[in-house]
């Protein structure tokens, strides 16, 4: 579905620490230099207060003016029923943006759809955001952007059966980017099989997982990044070796949607001019060379010779294993969990990087399978 809405969009993938992100937020909500008045939504938090004194005091540093705390919530019996107050959505008509704080992203949709039905201040956030206005928010402030959104789950909680993982959690969220999914404090958390997942159960053809301290900004069809991490583009194929493609944008570079490409104009193509010599490559854990997704796939599978690299057919790849308790406490027990292998394909994958170390991908395959791993301990 083509989005058809005006304001910009930020959704910050959590441990919101980069300041960039919030001077970005408060140009986008600012005009004719003047201040904006900004509100804030907090009622995803156990502690409503000091969420919002906290994006408050960042917000204004960033250049804002007037700040509001909106008086909503689904757990303080005192404000019951102030969703639906006229006041409080003439408030938010009022506001330039609106920012909602992390926390539990099921308070959020409960406070503003309550009973299953949509309340007079989502309505005016709704007709804030088709007139222009910009909404923003981290962790569960931005699961809610989504529709359906997830409530929770991890990676190996889609094995199924492992004791202390959390299966996969979808439901309703708010909507207002409805081209794709969304997953946030994706690389911290592991996040990519979750969201593999997740596009799977729903239908869904495309998801964004966005890393910690970062922005992805939503600019009509263009999506850009701000902050200190990157965006993860997880598409969906129809057919061919592997069932999802993976691109990989930072700060500088942009993804189009209509095209469904990105651009990386300040870097230059590892193509032909790989550095690195790794035979074979695989991530078993935490003191694997280059062991967080970004450097994996962009060093060992794309920086890397591709004579190196395990074959099936004419694909390169690298694996990778992601493997949980097995239940008994025992250390010799056999351990579910996925091997997950990431393609180059010498016609689609490309990785680019800069002077400055910066690494950025596009189209790299992506496919798992459960595997059980049988430790052989003397």
């Amino acid at each position: 579905m083509k989005q058809e809405k005006t304001g910009p969009l930020f959704i910050v993938g959590g441990a919101d620490n980069a300041r960039d992100i919030y001077e970005h937020f408060v140009r986008a909500c600012s005009s004719k230099n003047e201040k904006p008045t900004l509100g804030i939504i907090s009622t995803a938090s156990e502690l409503p207060r000091e969420s919002y004194e906290k994006i408050s005091k960042r917000l204004s540093s960033a250049g804002a003016g007037k700040i509001i705390h909106l008086p909503l919530s689904s757990l303080d019996e005192s404000l019951k029923g102030k969703e639906n107050d006229p006041e409080v959505a003439r408030t938010i008509s009022g506001c330039q943006g609106i920012w909602f704080t992390g926390g539990d992203q099921s308070r959020t949709y409960t406070c503003l759809v309550p009973e299953g039905k949509k309340s007079l201040c989502l309505q005016a956030l709704w007709t804030l955001y088709e007139q222009g206005g910009a909404l923003g928010g981290t962790s569960a402030g931005a699961a809610i952007m989504s529709d359906p959104m997830m409530y929770g789950g991890t990676s190996l909680g889609c094995f199924g059966g492992i004791p202390g993982q959390e299966e996969l959690q979808i439901g309703p969220g708010l909507g207002f980017y409805p081209d794709g999914l969304v997953d946030q404090h994706f690389d911290a958390r592991g996040r990519l099989v979750r969201l593999c997942t997740a596009l799977k159960k729903t239908g869904h053809t495309i998801g964004f997982g966005v890393s910690e301290d970062t922005a992805m900004i939503v600019n009509g069809p263009k999506i850009q990044v701000a902050g200190k991490g990157g965006v993860y583009i997880v598409r969906v194929l129809d057919e061919g070796p592997y069932p999802y493609e993976l691109s990989y944008i930072e700060p500088g570079d942009e993804y189009n949607r209509d095209t469904d490409l990105c651009s990386f104009p300040q870097k230059n193509e590892t193509w032909g001019d790989e550095s690195l010599d790794t035979h074979r490559p695989v991530a078993s854990g935490v003191l694997s060379p280059h062991g967080t997704l970004r450097d994996f796939l962009g060093r060992e599978l794309l920086d890397n010779d591709f004579d190196n690299l395990w074959k099936q057919g004419d694909l390169g790849y690298v694996r990778s294993f992601l493997v949980g308790d097995g239940g008994t406490g025992k250390p010799e027990q056999p351990m579910p969990g996925f091997e997950l292998r990431f393609y180059n394909n010498i016609k689609t994958s490309r990785g680019y990087y800069s002077s400055e170390g910066s690494i950025s991908f596009q189209k790299v395959g992506f496919s798992f399978h459960p595997v059980t791993l049988t430790p052989n301990n003397p």
